[in-house]
């Protein structure tokens, strides 16, 4: 088919212009944009940024200080990251300019998504006025323009329009079809460097087309199948080799939490979840349930009618026992097979037929296990079934002019197009004003603030620093420990791009659980050897970068170690130098006990600060030895069910004592990040108190054990209910003893403890 050309620079023009109406001057200028501000919004923009003024190759160095990351990692986009860093170097400077790089490509994507569209329209039959129209509106109406508010490398919607397109001409050339699967492949390979993401869909996309192909045509399908499926798995097999030869982490996780929980479902596919049509609906039909970003997948009013009407039709096919034709539908060719295949993925999004068994049969599907937010494989849906909507309505519209019924037809078009348009008008017009902002001014540099001229304040300068800690703390990445502080984030990348400063937190993926242990365990008490400090380069202080948050206790004790430089109402900088970061209370407590073993009141192997016997300990000893303990052989493993340790009553407890309650678990096996719940009961087993803790945001570390405590009220003749999650993880040193009493003892190899912390490495 021979694709009108005119039709195409037309279409190019008309594309442009929508752009011009709905971003204005930001179309060719966007320096001074960012789409999102705060979380992932800030981090996005901020690693390709850091990695433009301070990087090279596949190294990430602005995070997780001193160890830094693979920018596969960090949402970078490490082939724009990479293109960019070469011009920069060797053309002229991208940064501090950065920021237009990813706005513009994020906004200008859209001219290929609507030519690619249009190709495929015109293949599937469309007149080139009605193609043109419904191109624009399937492109100006995806669900992936969501994502312009913060994850950045997936608002690229030409991307899935591509692989299609080229899969489409490799299907149909019987001379080239080689060429085009190589095509195919390296636009896989290329994407993937956007986001894995869309390695994943790629594959998933043409594995499912090879299904349906191979059920239509097993006797001639053999060539397509074999090279569909070669073009599907190889560019995943090039990205894990080259990831195994630049990646020298080996701890990673492997078990991303939020598999179902991410997954699409049918309101979000069917029904719009913002706009004029949304707010209509919530009025005058029915409350729709919340807005989320994950489950947005609308295909617009013209698609769920599509569905509808097919669905009408296929039941009175069945009804009129037609299989054989309802099963075997004439179709153009980008359609033919790909109609079938996009609804294999659509059930994969929707996590059937895996959502009818116990979350447990993940742990036998390791790849399937990798996806956090399986909703995204349904964009390919909507492109798919949007073609297929334009082609079934249009097919409508010729069938009823051939009838003589012109009228009828022509009203058809009008109010489906029309509505089509109206809807992706409606819809992007409503992303696009709040991004039209001018907050990049102050991000890279800026006259009125600069982190730099606030250390020239104090007599210091960047170079006397060796990286930034932001405080309140953040990480997010390593699946076990997870704090999110949104102001925090931004205003400590906004100093490391001032500075040139890298930042010890970290908030990428995957990230090494071994070294997240290490940073998290910068917060933690006197009582623990801090085991980053070994690992830095240099002796240089570190910089506290302080916003007016409200900070945990751990947070304040490390800022009270620190000395101040600078304090505006916004900021507060000090100075920690890794003298006062390492410095414990060790020997202090050590040398306590020797002076004083005396006078502490002996009970059996425990020497005790007051003479009280309201406590409880317990190590697990008589749990099998080969479980690891924390000091000593003996540990309770935690199975998926979770750990119960239930008291019917606390001996002796006092009526006016607060209770703190311990365990040290360990997370090197944990298949999710361990809790801890308290509950406190009557007898009838009615709850007067409870507290939870998570792992994720504990910070007392000591290598693979993480501490959990909380502290409750027990009474006298009350349970005591300690509930402990975290499926793999073993548990040890279960302690519940008033808050304001000590206790030392000695391990079975003569090491001393406090409170269960280890005094003596």
């Amino acid at each position: 088919m021979k694709t009108n050309t005119k039709a195409l620079l037309g279409l190019l023009i008309g594309t442009v212009a929508l752009l011009y109406l709905f971003w204005g001057s930001t179309l060719f200028d966007a320096r001074l944009n960012m789409f999102g501000f705060g979380g992932d919004g800030t981090k996005n923009y901020y690693t390709f940024l850091y990695y433009l003024k301070a990087d090279n190759g596949t190294h990430f160095s602005g995070m997780n200080y001193p160890y830094g990351d693979h920018v596969v990692f960090t949402d970078n986009q490490p082939i724009v990251a990479f293109i960019s860093k070469w011009w920069h170097n060797h053309v002229s400077p991208v940064y501090p300019g950065g920021l237009a790089v990813i706005n513009g490509l994020m906004i200008w994507s859209v001219v290929p998504t609507v030519l690619l569209l249009f190709l495929l329209l015109r293949r599937s039959l469309l007149s080139v006025p009605v193609a043109a129209v419904a191109a624009l509106a399937i492109a100006f109406l995806s669900p992936q323009h969501i994502r312009l508010g913060a994850h950045y490398a997936l608002a690229y919607s030409f991307v899935i329009p591509l692989h299609w397109y080229l899969l489409v001409r490799m299907q149909e050339s019987r001379r080239h079809r080689l060429s085009w699967t190589i095509a195919l492949t390296a636009a896989a390979c290329f994407t993937g460097l956007l986001h894995p993401y869309y390695l994943a869909m790629h594959a998933l996309f043409l594995l499912s087309y090879a299904v349906v192909v191979f059920l239509y045509r097993r006797r001639s399908a053999g060539r397509l199948v074999l090279l569909t499926v070669a073009a599907a798995l190889l560019p995943i097999l090039l990205f894990k080799t080259w990831l195994s030869l630049t990646d020298i982490i080996t701890d990673r996780p492997d078990t991303p939490n939020g598999f179902f929980g991410g997954r699409a479902n049918v309101q979000g596919v069917l029904l719009p979840s913002m706009g004029s049509v949304h707010e209509w609906i919530q009025h005058y039909l029915v409350q729709l349930t919340s807005y989320s970003v994950e489950t947005f997948v609308y295909i617009g009013l013209a698609g769920s009618l599509c569905i509808l009407l097919t669905l009408v039709k296929f039941s009175k096919g069945i009804k009129n026992r037609k299989r054989k034709r309802l099963f075997t539908p004439t179709l153009p060719a980008p359609l033919q097979f790909t109609v079938g295949a996009s609804i294999l993925v659509l059930l994969f999004a929707f996590a059937i037929p895996l959502k009818f068994f116990s979350a447990a049969i993940l742990d036998y599907l390791p790849l399937v296990k990798q996806f956090r937010a399986i909703s995204r494989f349904a964009w390919i849906f909507y492109y798919i079934i949007a073609v297929y909507g334009a082609f079934y309505f249009y097919r409508l519209y010729r069938l009823w002019r051939m009838k003589g019924a012109r009228v009828k037809a022509y009203a058809l078009v009008a109010a489906i197009f029309l509505f089509w348009g109206f809807e992706a008008w409606d819809y992007y017009g409503r992303l696009t004003p709040n991004l039209r902002n001018q907050l990049g001014k102050d991000f890279i540099s800026s006259e009125t603030e600069s982190f730099v001229d606030y250390l020239h304040t104090a007599g210091v300068s960047p170079a006397d620093f060796q990286a930034i800690v932001p405080l309140p703390y953040y990480t997010a990445g390593s699946e076990k420990f997870e704090i999110n502080h949104g102001l925090s984030v931004d205003r400590s990348m906004q100093a490391s791009l001032h500075t040139g400063l890298p930042i010890t937190a970290f908030m990428m993926s995957r990230t090494s659980l071994d070294q997240s242990m290490q940073q998290m365990q910068l917060l933690s008490s006197d009582l623990i050897t801090k085991e980053l400090l070994p690992h830095l380069p240099n002796r240089k202080p570190l910089l506290l970068v302080v916003v007016p948050d409200s900070l945990n206790p751990s947070e304040k004790r490390l800022m009270q170690k620190g000395q101040k430089l600078f304090s505006n109402a916004s900021i507060s900088l000090y100075s920690l130098s890794l003298d006062s970061l390492a410095a414990t209370e060790k020997p202090k407590a050590a040398a306590f006990f020797a002076q004083n073993k005396a006078q502490l009141h002996q009970q059996g192997s425990l020497y005790l600060t007051q003479d009280r016997n309201d406590y409880l300990l317990r190590d697990f000893t008589d749990q099998p030895a080969e479980a690891e303990g924390f000091h000593d052989a003996g540990a309770a493993l935690v199975p998926r069910k979770g750990y119960q340790i239930l008291l019917d009553s606390l001996p002796h407890a006092n009526d006016t004592t607060l209770y703190e309650v311990s365990l040290w678990v360990n997370l090197k096996n944990a298949q999710d990040a361990p809790s801890m719940a308290c509950f406190v009961m009557k007898q009838d087993w009615e709850v007067m108190a409870n507290q939870e803790v998570s792992a994720k945001t504990s910070s007392e570390i000591v290598g693979s054990w993480v501490r959990l405590s909380t502290q409750v009220p027990v009474k006298p003749g009350q349970k005591l209910e300690v509930r402990v999650n975290g499926r793999g993880a073993t548990a040890d040193h279960f302690m519940v003893k008033p808050a304001s009493l000590d206790i030392y003892r000695y391990t079975p190899k003569g090491k001393l403890l406090k409170n269960n912390y280890l005094l003596q490495d």
